[in-house]
Parts: structure tokens; sequence; C-alpha cells
């Protein structure tokens, strides 16, 4: 049944494009040209352009977060008296 239903879509979707592309080629051959002796000139507006250093900088606002989390915990028992890390320095 859905193979029947998209057979017709199909269909449908082709008369739908020649029908369309029918309109546009007689809208566009209905067109007149202008005709070479309509009298006047027409009027140009012209700009001429200099070179110049153009800066792209682009800046997108965000959050970093870690993927993986590491905790520091003592070996042996006893109590933390002195701790030579501290968070979120590089430890080599």
């Amino acid at each position: 049944m859905s193979h029947r239903l998209s057979f017709i879509a199909a269909i449908v979707g082709v008369a739908a494009l020649a029908l369309f592309l029918i309109f546009r080629h007689e809208a566009v051959s209905q067109r007149q040209e202008p005709s070479a002796d309509a009298g006047g000139s027409a009027q140009v507006t012209t700009l001429t352009l200099k070179p110049e250093r153009v800066v792209l900088i682009d800046a997108f606002p965000g959050r970093v977060a870690a993927y993986r989390r590491v905790e520091i915990r003592p070996q042996v028992t006893g109590i933390i008296k002195k701790r030579l890390v501290e968070g979120g320095t590089e430890v080599r």
C-alpha cells in the first residue's frame, strides 16, 4: 500500500513540476524586449572601488568543561599538613 502511495505522490510531483515549467515558459516568452529606438540614454551610476584591509574576527561565547575528573587522595593514613598542588594548576 505504501509503494502505491509513493508512486502516486511521485506522479503528482512530476505533474506539478511540468505545469510550473509550462506556465513559467509562457510568462517569460510574453515579455517584450525594449526596442532600440526607445530614445534617450539610460542613466547609470558608477562607483570606484579602492582596496583596503578588512579584519575578520569571530567571537563565540561558550564554556569549557573537563571530560575527566581527578581526585587527589592521600595514600597513607594520617592528617595532611601541606598541599603542594593547588586546584587548576598543571601537574608534571
